[in-house]
């Protein structure tokens, strides 16, 4: 139903009930405006398969999912990690890629040859991660 056709209708009923205004409600369907997703939402996750690798996380990890101008990145500040891509699915598996990819990196590494920040991150993705 166009704007018009609504205030019209609205128009005929208001004759009807003297003394009622019509108060219309129009949604951006009925306008012709364009749908646009929140620019921002936040997805837990628990599983992270990639490959032949499987993760599970002991606890869900926040995925904040950000759109601008047809642009999508997940992100998750704690793990240091970001994926930019073109849809909401592909930033969302290069993110689960990437936090596969860092489990194995930091795992492999001897403790005693990280410092400060990569340390860090070793300790965290062992704790957050069981590999299945």
């Amino acid at each position: 139903m166009s704007e018009a056709t609504a205030l019209a209708a609205l128009d005929y009923f208001s004759e009807d009930f003297p003394g009622w205004t019509p108060n219309p409600i129009v949604s951006p369907l009925d306008t012709g405006a364009r749908y646009k997703p929140p620019t921002k939402v936040r997805i837990p996750l628990t599983r992270f398969i990639s490959g032949s690798c499987h993760l599970i996380s002991t606890r869900p990890v926040e995925v904040t999912l950000v759109s601008e101008e047809g642009n999508y990145l997940a992100s998750n500040e704690r793990f240091q990690v970001w994926a930019a891509a073109e849809s909401p699915e592909e930033a969302i598996q290069d993110f689960i890629r990437q936090i596969v990819y860092f489990h194995s990196h930091y795992n492999d590494r001897p403790s005693e040859s990280l410092v400060g920040l990569a340390s860090r991150l070793k300790r965290l993705y062992a704790e957050s991660f069981t590999k299945r």
